[in-house]
């Protein structure tokens, strides 16, 4: 059973772990207009623990700081995500 649609920060987050930016600062960095807010950072590592604890993400200490990667349920959350949101988008485009 598919849970409600992931929010626009979680969704951004797995995201810019999937292309590679595994540790919280480059993550930050990856979400256009996250990283201009006030509050991004802190958006961003609430989001993370979000996304751990729903088991799409987990994370480990490194020497540089905290590690991220996806579960493999995160990145077929993540395939899921993206299909809906294409397919509603053409709706929208269509109507």
């Amino acid at each position: 059973m598919q849970s409600d649609p992931l929010g626009r920060v979680e969704f951004a987050v797995i995201g810019a772990v999937h292309r590679g930016a595994l540790r919280s600062r480059q993550t930050v960095r990856q979400i256009p207009g996250l990283d201009r807010e006030p509050a991004g950072e802190a958006l961003m590592h609430e989001a993370l623990r979000r996304c751990e604890h729903a088991g799409l993400l987990r994370s480990g200490r490194v020497p540089s700081g905290r590690h991220y990667e996806l579960t493999p349920a995160g990145r077929m959350r993540l395939r899921s995500e993206r299909r809906f949101r294409a397919a509603l988008l053409g709706t929208l485009l269509r109507s």
